[in-house]
């Protein structure tokens, strides 16, 4: 197949006109009475060609013919659509099958096709004809968590806000975020000899990164960056040569320039942040008149006693943004940052050229790259302002929030009302929710067993089903030596609770809160120690292998039951001792899982 024609010399020249053109001379005909002669002389569209078009005659369209009618076609680019919206977007293989499925229900055998599969000619020709309504895009990756974000907790986030900036000038609304800075500059397209299997670039890096924490405001103004280092001292040299004044505010608020910090994670923490929030911003929001607004994530290191302290003093409000939303939410992550690393890419890059040697860039160097990135990210547009300003302005504005628009970010996320159920069929809606907003997790959380195995064998997963002995199963690491036989694999007998039964070394099944936040149930094995006016006090049973059977006391697990707890009474167990302690043997399994 022919994918792009290129007309022979000589050749008759084939419909050099448009479809606009043809209505144009149509509507010539029809409403000012122009003759076909007159309207084909002055569009210069062929006079037989006009002539068909008046009379209804020849409208198909020129060429051989598709396989599927326009409305099929664009029903299938309006389900893929949909699938885009929806985060799951397809590709030319999905959109093939997805034609070949419809062909399938349709009970249609198209002979062009193999199997009712689509070639590939017949996508890229499709996504011709319609490259003004769908195009294929490089597509980043998000978390399921990020996806999940719906129309309405977007909508309860801009309805508060509304309230919070309502008389707020831009110069008061700032964001604050951290951000990583790697030390590698990354990939890029380079020219090599055609053939090249492996295209390589020889240029030292390493995975090392340093933590910034940038804040800037709605009206173009970018504090001074607070850089973090992961050291467990600082050096007078790691702070020379770094921002001061311009690109960054140069006002004498912010005249010191960018502060340093140094942590032994190389994260920020909440003393850092505390140390932050005093140092860079509140020096800057004392300047300014009225209410201030600092937007940011909702992490629990950056509210602080302190902190909350002094934004009550200084009239300063904190507003957190959704949870797994600041890639729509967040100024700085929506428009500054991406140009920002870029532009640090850069001078990396041609800093390592000039230092070859150098396997990482040195503490002492890493204030002036980022100094160097910054005052080249702010190169001046036409109308004189810098390009960091500008970024900043349409940061906030890509976001809604200066100015206030909360549709700016719900129009990028999908409505669960907006699909033509006619279009697209149900089954595919259904599959798009299900895989947009899961109604559970998608696997259970099973815990880990050790296996004790002898240096230089191998083992292979259990297998219930088999009866062959040749081969042994792997061992689990506990003090158990003896096989299970197979009836103790059934659940334990047990009996109802009631006060004549528990007293003292009565065993019990008891459930008891736990996890960290005391949420989660858990079943415990557990041996009556005494009864008292608050309770149950028992001593908990640890179990020692999977079979559930065979338990050990845990000396420092005591706790107080309440009779409502317990779930039943155990048959009193089998007692062994093993290396010098004392092991407690059910007949049968005992239901210990977590509920």
């Amino acid at each position: 197949m022919v994918r792009t024609y290129i007309r022979k010399l000589g050749a008759r020249r084939y419909k050099d006109y448009s479809s606009d053109v043809v209505e144009q001379a149509l509507a010539k005909v029809t409403e000012e009475g122009w003759s076909l002669r007159r309207a084909s002389r002055e569009y210069k569209i062929p006079f037989g060609t006009l002539n068909n078009k008046y009379h209804g005659r020849h409208h198909r369209i020129n060429g051989g013919q598709t396989v599927f009618s326009k409305s099929e076609e664009k029903a299938f680019l309006f389900a893929a659509s949909i699938c885009a919206e929806w985060g799951f977007p397809l590709d030319t293989t999905d959109l093939r099958y997805f034609a070949k499925n419809y062909l399938d229900s349709q009970g249609r055998n198209v002979a062009v096709f193999r199997n009712n599969l689509p070639g590939n000619d017949w996508v890229y020709s499709m996504l011709q004809r319609y490259s003004n309504d769908i195009v294929k895009k490089v597509a980043a990756n998000i978390k399921r968590s990020r996806a999940s974000v719906t129309r309405q907790t977007i909508q309860d986030y801009f309805n508060n806000l509304r309230l919070t900036l309502d008389n707020i000038p831009p110069s008061n609304v700032f964001n604050y975020d951290e951000t990583n800075i790697q030390d590698d500059p990354g990939k890029k397209k380079l020219l090599f000899k055609r053939g090249t299997k492996y295209p390589e670039r020889v240029c030292n890096f390493t995975k090392s990164a340093t933590t910034i924490m940038m804040c800037g405001s709605a009206s173009g103004v970018l504090l001074p960056p607070y850089i973090i280092y992961k050291s467990e001292k600082m050096w007078l040299q790691w702070t020379e040569n770094g921002p001061k004044g311009n690109p960054c505010c140069n006002q004498r608020c912010c005249a010191s320039g960018a502060r340093y910090n140094r942590t032994s994670h190389g994260w920020m923490d909440a003393q850092t942040f505390t140390e932050w929030f005093t140092s860079t911003f509140l020096p800057h929001a004392k300047q300014l008149e009225g209410r201030k607004i600092l937007l940011g994530d909702n992490l629990s290191s950056h509210f602080t006693d302190e902190v909350l302290r002094l934004c009550e003093q200084n009239n300063i409000a904190f507003v957190c943004l959704p949870k797994n939303s600041t890639h729509l939410t967040q100024p700085l992550d929506v428009g500054f940052f991406r140009p920002f690393k870029m532009s640090w890419r850069s001078v990396l890059l041609r800093w390592k050229q000039s230092h070859l040697s150098s396997t990482t860039v040195d503490k002492k160097d890493f204030p002036y790259l980022l100094s160097t990135a910054l005052t080249e990210m702010d190169k001046k547009t036409e109308d004189g302002n810098g390009a960091i300003r500008l970024d900043l302005e349409a940061s906030f504005r890509a976001t809604g929030i200066v100015p206030f628009d909360p549709d700016r970010v719900l129009q990028k996320i999908p409505e669960n009302d907006n699909v033509d159920q006619d279009a697209v069929h149900d089954v595919l809606v259904k599959y798009l929710e299900q895989q947009r907003f899961p109604a559970a997790p998608s696997r259970k959380s099973i815990k880990r067993q050790r296996l004790d195995i002898q240096p230089g064998k191998s083992v292979t997963a259990p297998n219930e089903s088999s009866s062959s002995d040749d081969e042994p199963e792997p061992v689990l690491q506990d003090n158990s030596d003896d096989e299970v036989p197979e009836e103790m694999h059934e659940e334990t007998e047990y009996f109802s609770a009631n006060k004549e039964n528990i007293r003292k070394g009565t065993y019990l099944l008891v459930t008891v809160l736990g996890g960290s936040r005391k949420k989660t149930t858990y079943r415990y094995v557990s041996v009556v120690q005494g009864i008292t006016d608050h309770g149950i006090e028992v001593l908990g049973m640890k179990a020692m292998n999977t079979t559930r059977n065979t338990f050990q006391v845990v000396v420092n697990d005591q706790f107080i039951v309440e009779e409502e707890d317990v779930i039943a009474v155990l048959p009193n167990p089998q007692l062994e001792e093993r290396d010098g302690e004392i092991i407690y043997k059910f007949k049968k399994d005992i239901d210990v899982k977590e509920l």
